[in-house]
């Protein structure tokens, strides 16, 4: 512990940074020679690519005109009737202007580019951030822009997620356990274990290494190191456990209508689709091609499942997976070679927000590329010498203005998303914003259905969803 502490005690968590504090000054008209691709170097003239990215500057300058000379030609009720007919991949309702202007904040995350799993970083419902570290988790107010607590674990923390309704903090860690603390006392109050020592028959402490809730917040699941994952209601009674894969589980995600749960783990090509919460496998996504980097649900949509991934030959790549149709579409965001380290989709505004690595220019280049649609940038940030650092984790706020990354480099980017919207909202008792949810929490199919027109109990024995596809 003294030894931790001496590292990190001339930095502080959510300390505030300028930005590109960890890179040298240089001139600010006469690039550094590092900063210059190789071919650059030896040639006064850049040839021009043979492929231009979706938010390159030139291409929309070049859309933006043909738009207009389709206007000024009498061929703008053709383009209109085109794009109608084009079936967009995912529900959205697209910014009219770029927002992502300049970091509204830089705060700084110490350790946190050591840390084997991203999820160290989430924003409660309450809007506060949160942050854990080592055995140390310190909680952020955007409100107050200060640190309002701070608390520890009983071992190394490896993921984190708040309650959806920002009543408890889930914390996985190392020694097999997942510790569930109060959100207002920053207490533990019970803990989850996972049993995969016994089930594989050696003495081993595995980590949890992934961790989420359901959307009613009613119960919770949670993956281990060693590719096993267990469910848990409120109370911590066990639900379900099923062995998922010999490596670490990297990333659970259950469907806004809480029926299924997504899994997969680290470096691997195949995602599994399973009902929730029996575990039943439903159906598997796999391909040899590509390694899975991220998968997020889209908020308006019972099931539509977004897929990141990275090819072999390094090209990113987008797969939505329309779940309850059995449609899959994947789709490619550009020739260029470009890593997707994470993406999310804004509940607000359904725009989908991905990070993109360029490992083909000197020191790399990370770019921030907000999506309406498969083939359609709608705002970016990463133009030139300037460009943030690459980025491990995104988590928007509880309105969804407002976007926070971590980086690499440890720092934790925060930036405005969308404008605050001024308007007063009216308090209905009776009518829910929530989409469908069909939350099971004990095996007797006991579930609870928010509706627009209130909350109500439902019980059913056999729900019809559940089937097997090979």
């Amino acid at each position: 512990m003294c030894t931790v502490f001496v590292e990190i005690m001339d930095r502080y968590v959510f300390d505030k940074k300028s930005c590109n504090t960890r890179r040298r000054q240089s001139d600010r008209f006469v690039p550094a020679r590092e900063a210059v691709e190789e071919k650059r170097r030896r040639n006064s003239w850049p040839r021009p690519t043979k492929s231009c990215d979706l938010w390159d500057s030139k291409y929309l300058q070049q859309k933006k005109h043909a738009v207009l000379l389709y206007g000024v030609l009498g061929f703008d009720d053709e383009l209109n009737k085109y794009e109608k007919q084009m079936i967009p991949a995912w529900p959205c309702v697209p910014r009219q202007r770029k927002y992502l202007a300049p970091a509204d904040s830089i705060l700084d995350l110490p350790r946190y580019g050591e840390a084997d799993f991203p999820e160290l970083l989430d924003w409660g419902s309450d809007n506060v951030l949160v942050a854990a570290l080592g055995h140390i988790y310190h909680k952020w107010s955007w409100k107050t822009q200060d640190i309002i607590q701070q608390s520890t674990t009983s071992n190394q923390t490896m993921c984190c997620k708040f309650h959806p309704r920002a009543e408890y903090l889930a914390l996985g860690t190392t020694g097999r356990r997942a510790e569930i603390h109060d959100n207002e006392l920053s207490k533990c109050i019970s803990n989850s274990y996972c049993d995969c020592d016994i089930l594989l028959g050696k003495n081993y402490n595995c980590a949890i290494t992934a961790f989420e809730w359901s959307p009613t917040g009613q119960s919770y699941v949670m993956g281990c190191s060693e590719g096993r994952i267990r469910s848990f209601t409120i109370n911590n009674r066990p639900m379900s456990q099923r062995r998922m894969a010999k490596v670490a589980i990297s990333l659970l995600r259950i469907s806004p209508d809480a029926r299924f749960l997504a899994v997969t783990s680290v470096l691997q090509d195949d995602i599994y689709l399973l009902c929730w919460p029996s575990f039943e496998l439903y159906s598997t996504l796999v391909s040899p091609n590509w390694t899975v980097k991220a998968i997020n649900w889209h908020p308006w949509r019972s099931a539509l499942l977004g897929v990141g991934t990275v090819t072999k030959d390094i090209h990113a790549r987008i797969v939505m997976w329309d779940v309850p149709a059995g449609r899959i579409a994947e789709y490619g965001l550009s020739d260029k070679n470009y890593y997707l380290d994470t993406m999310r989709f804004n509940h607000r505004s359904g725009e989908l927000v991905v990070s993109l690595y360029n490992p083909n220019v000197a020191n790399g280049n990370s770019q921030l590329v907000v999506l309406s649609d498969h083939d359609k940038a709608v705002d970016h940030w990463g133009d030139g010498r300037k460009f943030p650092d690459r980025v491990r984790y995104m988590i928007f706020n509880p309105d969804g203005t407002l976007l926070a990354s971590a980086t690499s480099d440890e720092d934790l980017i925060i930036w405005k998303f969308l404008p605050e919207d001024k308007k007063k909202k009216i308090k209905n008792k009776s009518f829910s914003t929530m989409p469908v949810y069909l939350d099971v929490t004990k095996r007797n199919a006991l579930c609870i259905l928010c509706t627009p027109v209130g909350t109500r109990l439902v019980m059913w024995d056999s729900p019809p969803y559940r089937r097997h596809t090979h």
